[in-house]
């Protein structure tokens, strides 16, 4: 079998050997050992099929939390259209789609991994689908996005007067208005955990930042490093990281810092003022580092951000491996120098007057 890659991480087209002669033709529909060294190991524990006639749109679906489902996909009789979204919320494509035409003639296989929405169109007089999963069926679980969601903007291949939907599917919110059970309550989408850290040795000196994201299970790290910055660019630096890494829109988001120069300078007004002055300080002087700030509203708008500020080195999970992802960056060979800090270096040295001796 080959597996090809798509432009979303995880998921996979699949085509598999076929050994054709004049009875007709044989291939392995599905291989544990090659599915496992090349599209990784899963574990499936269930085998489904639906019989559909042309027009009919099933989708988007997904199942949450413990109860997310990974699948195995492929049509045996006729033709569809196969759908996967992105709803991962601390994923680079969340929001995009990949789809794929699965056929009786081609045999193609698409795989998608937990935390996609998953759907398909029937474009045949009619089809048999059949499917893995890696996890039962939970009715409390059930998660879908509307079909027709103009923000995915998904070409289904058939008429909007053509399709034929489910009247649960006919009802569904569209991804920006999810709404998933948490705790036996409707809340808007999980709120996603944002851990950072930065520093500087020598302060100006080789620095770096650490990110750690988390919003339920999922999580991520980043982390970067300048051979010449200071600390507190990197530790606002580390919460701008983190910030544009999440793609979904409107999200809540819980910022955890040991930097009181970036917790209070959002907490306690510094930066509402900064702005409204024009980048001045209450001395008339200018702003540190204003290129980043400006970078920082521009992402901080486009979420619901709180901010919290924690003791570093004080044994906080997160925050010392925000720090160690900081130090280690700090140390890496052939570090960039921060252009945003030489910058505004140069330009406090080209405002003084030397007077000489």
């Amino acid at each position: 079998m080959e597996a090809r890659k798509t432009g979303i991480e995880g998921v996979f087209i699949i085509e598999p050997r076929l050994f054709k002669d004049d009875r007709g033709y044989f291939f392995e529909s599905f291989n544990q050992k090659e599915f496992d060294q090349k599209v990784g190991h899963v574990d499936f524990v269930q085998d489904n099929e639906s019989k559909s006639s042309y027009g009919v749109v099933r989708g988007l679906h997904f199942q949450k939390g413990v109860h997310a489902q990974s699948k195995l996909v492929r049509v045996v009789k006729g033709t569809v259209l196969d759908v996967a979204v992105d709803i991962r919320p601390l994923s680079p494509t969340f929001g995009q789609h990949v789809s794929v035409v699965l056929s009786e003639e081609n045999h193609l296989q698409f795989f998608i991994p937990r935390g996609l929405a998953h759907g398909f169109s029937v474009l045949s007089e009619e089809a048999i689908f059949q499917y893995k999963c890696d996890n039962f069926y939970c009715k409390e679980s059930e998660g879908a996005i509307a079909w027709d969601d103009p923000d995915l903007g998904i070409d289904w291949h058939v008429p909007a007067d053509k399709v034929i939907l489910s009247e649960k599917d006919s009802r569904h919110p569209r991804l920006k208005d999810l709404v998933l059970e948490r705790d036996g309550a409707s809340a808007k989408a999980l709120p996603i955990f944002l851990y950072t850290d930065g520093a500087a040795s020598g302060n100006p000196g080789p620095g770096g930042y650490g990110v750690v994201l988390k919003c339920g299970t999922m999580g991520k790290e980043m982390s970067g490093g300048f051979s010449l910055t200071t600390n507190n660019r990197m530790e606002l630096l580390a919460v701008i990281t983190g910030l544009e890494a999440i793609r979904r829109p409107n999200a809540k988001v819980e910022v955890f810092s040991d930097s009181s120069y970036v917790v209070k300078a959002v907490n306690e007004g510094w930066l509402a003022n900064w702005e409204r002055k024009g980048w001045k300080k209450s001395d008339k002087k200018p702003v540190e580092n204003q290129d980043l700030w400006q970078r920082f509203l521009d992402v901080f708008r486009r979420h619901d951000v709180t901010f919290h500020w924690i003791k570093g080195h004080a044994g906080h999970p997160e925050n010392e491996r925000c720090d160690s992802l900081a130090v280690a960056a700090a140390a890496a060979a052939g570090l960039p120098e921060d252009e945003g800090y030489v910058l505004s270096k140069q330009a406090r040295q080209d405002n003084t007057i030397d007077f000489g001796e």
